[in-house]
């Protein structure tokens, strides 16, 4: 599928977050690097158009099948973070479900918490003291009262963010399979996570206008070819004619 910048609902792009790996193993300076973001609970519902924008406002729900408060979707979420393949290249992670199971854990309590009062409860505290990164943690939450809705994670990665198109679309893929296998193997009630990036949408616009610019080329070349038989009935002519168009 085509990636596009849907606007909305907001993802800020700052901040730091947990170091994956030690600092020697990366190519790309810190201030280079791209972000992804990882969004669990919310389906986009707007379809593009090919004129005039989306209005993003009303282009997205909450996932009403997910359930941040149950324990194996606290489990699962947690596990994105823990289970990164290294392929993924991923530097830094912002993950406030690992942050939210230190303030557990810390507190004296369980992680999962088993209890889906109980989470709300916990979850609505650490919204307000809580910190991912540099960031309040509740930033990372999409929150009705003290219930969560959705949230979404940060990844920064070891790859440009002004990279080649076959570099970031080569990145895109492993994201895509990492997302696909964890949602898969995820129970029902966390699935659904996607991710989104202004590096994908910048290298699929690229890699579209190259292959509508080598459709457009062969279609003229044929179209030339077509032409230049129908004028000099000469189909060894017109080749050379066209070959020699192709050459200057």
């Amino acid at each position: 599928a085509d990636w596009a910048d849907v606007g909305g609902p907001r993802l800020p792009m700052t901040g730091s977050g947990r170091l994956l790996q030690a600092a020697p193993q990366w190519r790309v300076p810190s201030n280079l690097r791209a972000k992804i973001n990882i969004v669990f609970g919310i389906e986009v519902t707007a379809q593009p158009k090919i004129l005039g924008l989306v209005d993003m406002e009303q282009g997205w729900n909450f996932l009403p099948r997910f359930d941040m408060s149950h324990h194996w979707t606290q489990r699962n979420m947690l596990s994105f973070c823990t289970g990164l393949p290294e392929k993924l290249r991923v530097s830094d992670m912002m993950c406030w479900i690992q942050d939210f199971r230190d303030y557990v854990v810390d507190s004296g309590g369980r992680f999962p918490v088993p209890f889906p009062e109980l989470f709300d409860s916990l979850v609505g505290k650490f919204a307000q003291v809580g910190l991912t990164g540099i960031q309040s943690s509740k930033d990372f939450l999409w929150l009705r009262g003290n219930e969560v809705k959705a949230s979404y994670m940060m990844a920064t990665i070891d790859v440009s963010k002004y990279g080649s198109t076959s570099s970031a679309m080569e990145h895109k893929a492993n994201w895509d399979e990492y997302l696909n296998t964890w949602n898969l193997e995820s129970q029902s009630l966390a699935r659904g996570a996607w991710h989104t990036a202004s590096l994908w949408v910048r290298a699929d616009a690229q890699s579209q206008l190259i292959s509508s610019t080598i459709s457009t080329l062969v279609i003229v070349l044929v179209l030339a070819f077509v032409g230049m038989v129908a004028f000099t009935k000469d189909f060894g002519l017109s080749l050379y004619v066209v070959l020699a168009t192709i050459a200057v």
